[in-house]
């Protein structure tokens, strides 16, 4: 049957895959999920992540910032959190040749510490561990991570040593990641280490204590409930604590832990295998572990008994229904399918490692994991590694990807705005290959999760360092925005151009689709330029003029006609400082202002000359258009529009026996540094406006 199996992918094995490039983009996206301050690195890498969640933990007084965002949603889960850092530092020990000798080392250390200092955060005396950040309300929003926190409150939960409040299964984990991790480190970066040791005993003693999820399943709820109990998590992270500390006590506990596995069938006295390791049952693992630092090949029989299922050999059969698609993939769930497969084929890997490994087993180990790399690559005609190659998916679920300003995943834009670099999907649902579809909203085959890349990292890196390691070009995140993403469109609201007093009404709308990386507006300057020279030359002044609001959506403030250095060219200054503009929801993401300029009484003036108004027209949804005459500023940079009416701001001056003295101010109010020599606009102490030669 193993024949059988690898000859339907035999054909697509003769194809070249770039298991490297893939390992790197596999790293690459743990740090796209990235929550918190980011780091330097990081932001080398990506040029559309920004810091978010900065406020994570407040509401219990512990900064809780950090770690991962789960999956393509904005909530932090330690369990699937810590199995994937866990799984990942497993496939360093496992492979370490795949991640020096192609010069990835680095961004698997990086993501390793990034997750594991999380930890630490999370456990800030010995009867404390915050496990989770967010909630299932985290669902109701579709933005990007950077604005999550505006839109909602997070809640931090926690769980302690009590049964009540008990959660040993996400405490045992953590402690397995923080004990590899610490493995890694201990000549890398000793402190380290030691402060991850150290934490790791405390939360295994503190799942120990609780012996109960009392407090861990109901915050998490459906999410990530803990199915397979806390003995398997016990039971494993015994094995990684005795390996980094030497002390037989933890192997003992993890041996008599491990008598507590579940059964394949019922009745019967095989350990289960079928199921392979994964966010809640990592039993398997603990079994390969046990095998390796005991020796007992008694231990590595349910890993031998997995090999021989997944690979349909030997007759052996399972509880657990495996479908194969046409193209190579054994599916057991119809919920992210890949990352079950990977968890099957990562195991057969570090098997295959073994001293012990059988001959037989390890070959099918390898062919398996290889076939499971490159369907992920495309073997059946379909890529499931974003950024890979060509003919990934481009609607992966995923909010930050998506880059939407109208917290809609069924709504514009169509294709995801960034491209989510080594993010895996979750692949078929059955055993059709057809039955996955590159569609947003189908979250069971096209969300992506750091789970799922963390199995398939480990086994690309296997295959990788199989197939002969070479050095890999670091990937990058680095993009080319796809447009401006602040702009501004206007429309006459009303006009009067008959009577003594002339005016216009104009209706702007500001918008905020940012996405390079997605930002909250909070300073947000408007400049909309006038051309009063008919009045100007009637003998009249801006003084003249008058300014008005009669409708913002935002609190504006509105200035009044203030010079450019054109001649008869002024502007109105509308200042939204304070005001929170962001791409999360129609609403949230303009800002719309209707304001008035009129003329002084019994001077026709034309204002339909007006830098501003060229090519304007009515209101209505058609009308509306973007005005690049009109100019829009960020916190003083501008962000919109090709006019420029004025170099210089306005200068505060005062005269002096040889020069006069300036402070240069820009548009919005800010002070900025002396320029050079030369002509500039400024206010006189009288209120009047002069062009003058200043000396600095």
């Amino acid at each position: 049957m193993l024949g059988a199996m690898l000859a339907v992918a035999a054909p697509c094995m003769a194809q070249t895959y770039n298991y490297g490039e893939s390992l790197a983009k596999s790293l690459l996206f743990y740090q796209l999920q990235e929550s918190g301050k980011l780091s330097q690195e990081t932001l080398s890498r990506t040029n559309w992540r920004g810091d978010c969640c900065l406020k994570d933990g407040k509401d219990n007084n512990i900064d809780l910032t950090g770690g991962w965002n789960d999956a393509g949603d904005n909530a932090k889960f330690n369990l699937p959190m810590s199995f994937s850092s866990m799984v990942m530092a497993w496939s360093y020990l496992n492979n370490t040749k795949a991640y020096t000798g192609s010069g990835q080392e680095k961004w698997l250390l990086h993501n390793i510490k990034w997750a594991n200092d999380y930890f630490v955060k999370c456990n800030p005396n010995p009867d404390t561990y915050y496990f989770q950040v967010s909630d299932e309300k985290d669902h109701s929003w579709w933005v990007a991570t950077e604005i999550i926190e505006y839109v909602m409150d997070r809640t931090s939960y926690k769980v302690d040593g009590t049964q009540a409040k008990g959660g040993s299964c996400v405490c045992g984990e953590t402690a397995a990641s923080l004990a590899a991790a610490a493995i890694i480190l201990k000549d890398k970066d000793p402190e380290r280490a030691a402060t991850y040791l150290s934490h790791a005993r405390i939360l295994y003693a503190l799942a120990e204590k609780a012996m109960s999820d009392n407090g861990y399943n109901p915050p998490v709820g459906s999410l990530y409930h803990s199915w397979s109990g806390f003995y398997d998590e016990l039971s494993l992270a015994g094995c990684w604590l005795y390996q980094a500390t030497g002390e037989k006590g933890y192997l003992d506990k993890a041996k008599d832990y491990a008598t507590h596995f579940g059964k394949e069938f019922q009745g019967g006295t095989e350990t289960s295998y079928s199921w392979p390791i994964c966010w809640d049952d990592v039993h398997l693992g603990a079994c390969m572990k046990l095998a390796e630092l005991t020796g007992d090949e008694t231990y590595a029989k349910p890993i031998e008994n997995m090999i021989d299922y997944w690979c349909g050999r030997n007759g052996v059969k399972g509880s657990n229904p495996i479908n194969r698609t046409q193209g190579g993939l054994p599916v057991m769930s119809n919920w992210g399918s890949i990352r079950y497969a990977s968890g099957a084929a990562f195991m057969g890997e570090v098997y295959a490692k073994w001293d012990k490994a059988k001959a037989d087993y390890k070959e099918a180990a390898d062919g398996l994991a290889e076939q499971i790399a490159n369907y992920v690559l495309g073997s059946s005609g379909q890529v499931f590694q974003v950024g890979y190659g060509t003919g990934y998916p481009t609607h992966e679920h995923h909010r930050t990807a998506h880059g939407s300003w109208n917290n809609n995943m069924a709504d514009q834009p169509d294709e995801n705005r960034h491209v989510l670099q080594g993010a895996v999907v979750g692949g078929p649902s059955s055993g059709d290959d057809s039955s996955y579809k590159d569609v947003r909203n189908n979250y069971e085959t096209n969300e992506v999760a750091c789970d799922y890349n963390a199995c398939y990292t480990g086994v690309v890196a296997a295959v990788f360092e199989n197939k002969g390691v070479r050095h890999v070009d670091d990937p990058s995140a680095i993009e080319t925005p796809d447009g401006k993403e602040f702009f501004v469109e206007s429309g006459i609201n009303c006009q009067d151009s008959q009577n003594q007093i002339n005016f216009v009404e104009l209706k702007i709308i500001v918008r905020n689709h940012t996405a390079w990386p997605a930002r909250v507006s909070k300073n947000l300057h408007v400049r909309v330029y006038y051309d009063i020279s008919d009045a100007i030359a009637k003998g009249k002044t801006a003084a003249d003029f008058t300014t008005q609001s009669n409708y913002a959506q935002h609190p504006v403030k509105i200035s009044k006609l203030l010079p450019t250095d054109k001649p008869g060219i002024y502007y109105v200054d509308l200042d939204l400082t304070g005001d929170l503009i962001m791409p999360a929801g129609q609403d949230p993401s303009r800002c719309e202002i209707q304001f008035r300029v009129s003329g002084p009484q019994g001077v026709k003036w034309d204002y339909m000359k007006s830098p501003s108004l060229q090519g304007v027209g009515g209101t209505s949804q058609s009308e509306m258009k973007n005005n690049a005459n009109i100019e829009l500023f960020d916190n003083g940079t501008k962000v919109w529009g090709t006019y420029t009416g004025a170099t210089t701001g306005i200068a505060h001056v005062q005269k002096t026996d040889h020069a006069y003295e300036v402070a240069r101010y820009d548009v919005t109010g800010r002070k900025v540094s002396k320029g050079t020599p030369g002509m500039v606009i400024v206010k006189m102490s009288d209120g009047t406006y002069k062009k003058v030669f200043v000396k600095y």
